[in-house]
């Protein structure tokens, strides 16, 4: 079976079940893409905004 069509089928079915992971190839090789959790952050770390 070919690759193309074979990434295809595992991204099908990544997608059905509402994983979060995409199969991609960029030339000869395959990358995984998810969405992950945002890190914890310390208390006092937290970004400041400038309001005027």
């Amino acid at each position: 079976m070919e690759v193309t069509s074979k990434l295809r089928q595992v991204s099908g079915r990544l997608k059905a079940s509402k994983v979060g992971i995409t199969v991609e190839q960029h030339g000869d090789k395959l990358r995984l893409r998810a969405t992950l959790p945002p890190k914890p952050r310390k208390r006092g770390n937290l970004p400041s905004l400038k309001l005027g």
